[in-house]
């Protein structure tokens, strides 16, 4: 299947290539999964004509100094050009949105751009305005400290969980609604919780209330729990050493299974006296 996919990958678009894959070996792969499998593989795809092109690589222009001081030095015409000389550089192709991203990052959007900044930066102090997903964005400063971003407006559902405890929300800490209905603004109803929780939560019971929420909280923290005992540095049953486990089960460390040397694993009546 990657030599399928390694044939063929840079050919054609991602949905004829997931297609094919589908058909040829009769899975069910989505065009995420291929994509995903074949970035890892180090393929990569020719720029597409369509609209809205899949880029080849997550680029978050504050954690890349070198490849945002590129684009500083040389994003000037035309979008085309600059992905042209960035393909050049780096060999990555980039999409439109990531050089708008890039320009918004920097606070150098086109004239557009600037117009609809210009728009925003004349609401007033509190003036409340839809997301478009069910929430609700607050302005509560003029101007946002770092230039280019949107951080003088806020989550209204934020602010309001704030104001009624007299805190601050943590960093990484999110808000939730405890009934699902991000239109419930209710104190009573929104409960902050660590972001590391959300992917265990959804894995687990479903909330609809203030009590089931906080239920689901404490089995995600319980889950957690048990992840972080089971990963605690162990001694490898081969040499002895203690290490740290990559999976639950592991006993044997890594550098006796890269000598194909395993631990044997014991019964659980090894050490009992026998009745």
């Amino acid at each position: 299947m990657e030599a399928w996919l390694a044939e063929r990958y840079d050919t054609t678009d991602i949905h004829e290539v997931t297609s094919g894959l589908n058909a040829t070996f009769g899975c069910d792969k989505t065009e995420q999964a291929v994509y995903v499998k074949a970035n890892k593989m180090g393929l990569h795809r020719p720029r597409d004509t369509g609209r809205h092109r899949r880029c080849e690589r997550a680029v978050r222009w504050r954690s890349e100094p070198e490849m945002a001081a590129f684009m500083a030095e040389n994003d000037r015409g035309s979008v085309p050009s600059v992905i042209d000389k960035f393909r050049e550089r780096f060999g990555v192709t980039l999409t439109r949105s990531q050089v708008y991203a890039y320009r918004a990052w920097a606070g150098t959007q086109s004239k557009a751009g600037r117009m609809a900044a210009q728009d925003w930066h004349r609401r007033p102090i509190g003036y409340e305005r839809d997301t478009g997903k069910g929430y609700v964005l607050v302005k509560v400063r003029e101007d946002p400290t770092v230039p280019g971003s949107k951080d003088n407006w806020r989550m209204k559902h934020v602010l309001v969980w704030e104001r009624s405890r007299g805190l601050s929300l943590p960093d990484g800490w999110v808000v939730l609604f405890c009934d699902g209905d991000s239109a419930n603004l209710d104190p009573a109803n929104l409960k902050a919780v660590p972001r590391e929780l959300i992917g265990v939560m959804n894995g687990g019971p479903r909330w609809f209330d203030r009590e089931s929420c906080e239920l689901a909280v404490k089995l995600a923290w319980l889950r957690r729990a048990a992840e972080r005992a089971q990963r605690r540095p162990r001694r490898c049953g081969c040499c002895g050493r203690e290490f740290e486990p990559r999976f639950a089960s592991q006993i044997t460390c890594d550098g006796c299974l890269a000598a194909g040397r395993r631990a044997p694993r014991r019964s659980r009546w090894d050490g009992r006296r026998e009745g």
